[in-house]
């Protein structure tokens, strides 16, 4: 059996080696060994936030200052930039400690167009979306007119920095709390980058509305509203991927946006699951009836939310996808479904009763209980 991948590997001792190397040529007086041996002394059992904060900490204490003199060094020992229009493979990481030190030490009024012009360097050769926040937190006005010139970039990178780095709820960041309450900056960013032709920076454009959507869904639901108005390419992918999280909550404006109406004349009849206990690790299956009981054609997004119970005693619930049906006037259909109670280390299960509910367009139609031993 193969290892499982895990993300802190990608800081490795090959890929601080080769750093070490390219720092060593921009500034020969770079101790190499001392870093090296820093470094290795203390890798192994850190994990991924840690191993990143350990490299840049190192190579900081090996670097000349002032700051400008520090961070010129750390630029001429980039690597050649990623002329691809992804993000590929594992060796861009090493990028991640050296912006880490942008934003830890070149916050500075006296450093800041370095420090931008340090973070698009580096985010050509991999991405500087986490560094780049705490600009916007203690420089704000400045940065958005960085970011608002970046986002007609002829870079691709440069393009996904803006939507990227400016998401509320950047995994693996903090989030940035004035746009959480406030969206409306970050709004006006995406909507620079409209009609971008990359699959690359649509994702993100697509994330970063998800991530306002769970503090701002009617502020997302008309935004997109207007994008459709007007056409913007991509858009029915962009949506899709962008309201995720509406969908899932059922979320009326999401659903009318995506041709989902929230009151159909859809019945569910004939729920019901087996076994009626189920042993952990096991499986639970269950199977419906969908009836169009309108008098007009239609598509139904069709999901079940299953109400785990938790440590706590309480139940949680979590919905997964089945599948868009269409359904004739006066059609039916059959479905069935299963999910694995197996625990692994994303989920674990718990002993107590536990419910399905059958979700068309995101309404509840039907629901039944069974329990988990």
């Amino acid at each position: 059996m193969e290892d499982k991948f895990m993300l802190k590997t990608v800081f490795n001792m090959e890929a601080v080696v080769a750093q070490a190397s390219r720092t060593k040529t921009a500034y020969p007086d770079f101790d190499q060994e001392g870093f090296i041996g820093a470094v290795d002394a203390h890798l192994e059992p850190l994990q991924f936030l840690d191993r990143a904060q350990l490299i840049a900490r190192e190579l900081w204490s090996r670097l000349p200052q002032p700051y400008d003199r520090a961070i010129g060094i750390i630029l001429e020992s980039l690597p050649e930039e990623n002329t691809s229009q992804e993000l590929e493979g594992y060796e861009g990481f090493i990028i991640m400690p050296l912006s880490m030190l942008v934003a830890e030490h070149g916050l500075g009024e006296g450093d800041f167009d370095l420090s931008m012009e340090a973070l698009v360097a580096m985010t050509k050769r991999f991405t500087s979306e986490g560094a780049i926040r705490p600009f916007l937190d203690h420089h704000e006005e400045k940065t958005l007119a960085y970011m608002h010139r970046w986002a007609r970039d002829e870079n691709v990178h440069v393009r996904r920095l803006v939507s990227e780095g400016s998401r509320p709820r950047l995994p693996l960041s903090s989030p940035l709390r004035k746009f959480k309450a406030d969206p409306g900056p970050v709004l006006d960013l995406l909507d620079l980058l409209k009609n971008e032709p990359t699959r690359l920076v649509q994702r993100s454009i697509a994330n970063n509305l998800n991530d306002i959507s769970k503090d701002n869904p009617d502020h997302v639901v008309t935004f997109l509203e207007d994008w459709k108005a007007q056409g913007v390419m991509d858009y029915e992918w962009i949506a899709n991927h962008a309201l995720r999280t509406l969908k899932k909550q059922g979320h009326e404006g999401a659903m009318k946006l995506l041709g989902f109406d929230p009151q159909v004349r859809v019945v569910v009849h004939d729920l019901h699951v087996e076994p009626q206990v189920v042993e952990r690790g096991q499986e639970v299956h269950f199977v419906f009836i969908l009836e169009n009981q309108g008098d007009q054609d239609l598509k139904a997004m069709v999901d079940y939310q299953i109400h785990y119970m938790k440590a706590n005693g309480k139940q949680r619930p979590k919905v997964f996808k089945i599948a868009v049906k269409a359904l004739p006037a006066g059609g039916v259909v059959k479905v069935t479904g299963k999910r694995s109670f197996k625990d692994f280390s994303t989920r674990k299960h718990y002993p107590g009763r536990h419910g399905i509910d059958v979700l068309v367009n995101g309404k509840v139609k039907a629901s039944v209980s069974f329990e988990v031993k």
